[in-house]
């Protein structure tokens, strides 16, 4: 998860959002092709029914769209093929400690995205 707290702006709150979502997902995400298999964070499958129709196929559309590089491409590829080859799906590991709060600067959310 992302090591700082972002102060939101009222008039660039979606992009904020959206950005933030990017670093978490970017960071936690694990997709591997050999083995056809998505490791998510634990928090999507408790809010899977948030997600599309509720299943893990929209999930996976979902999170692709927030995704760069590599990650990406990769999982793009794996949905393209999941009616031939299903798509593993795990979750990690739900952390239930707590982290000292640090303010994140917007030069420094556009550095980690690698803006």
């Amino acid at each position: 998860m992302p090591p700082c707290i972002c102060i939101y702006r009222r008039e660039m709150v979606s992009k904020q959002l959206d950005d933030m979502s990017t670093y978490a997902l970017q960071e936690s995400v694990e997709v591997n092709l050999r083995k056809n298999t998505v490791t998510l964070p634990r928090i999507c499958q408790w809010y899977l029914s948030d997600f599309g129709r509720g299943a893990t196929e929209d999930l996976l559309r979902i999170v692709a769209g927030y995704l760069l590089g590599e990650k990406k491409l990769i999982l793009e590829q794996m949905l393209r093929g999941m009616n031939e080859r299903p798509i593993n799906v795990k979750y990690h590991a739900f952390r239930w400690g707590c982290r000292r709060p640090q303010l994140l600067q917007p030069e420094l959310l556009e550095e980690l995205l690698g803006l």
